[in-house]
């Protein structure tokens, strides 16, 4: 029978609103290394608070609106 949810890509687990993105997270963390950015300049990039970047990367979950949020404001594209 069909749930009505499309199975998570690989690499990609969902929890509700929730997905285990590693592979988001990656790109986060690289182009905040490669451009020197601190976590204040992404949270102004993405006019979202420090805390709620360091809890992404600190436990890899991010919800799917935020995701699809950090890749249209920091333009990454996987």
């Amino acid at each position: 029978m069909y749930s009505g949810s499309a199975p998570a890509k690989k690499g990609r687990l969902q929890f509700n609103n929730f997905m285990v993105d590693k592979e988001l997270i990656r790109k986060i963390v690289e182009m905040k290394s490669e451009k020197g950015y601190t976590l204040f300049d992404l949270s102004k990039r993405l006019d979202l608070p420090v805390s709620t970047i360091e809890r992404w990367l600190k436990t890899s979950h991010i919800n799917k609106v935020y995701a699809r949020l950090v890749k249209e404001r920091l333009g990454i594209n996987y």
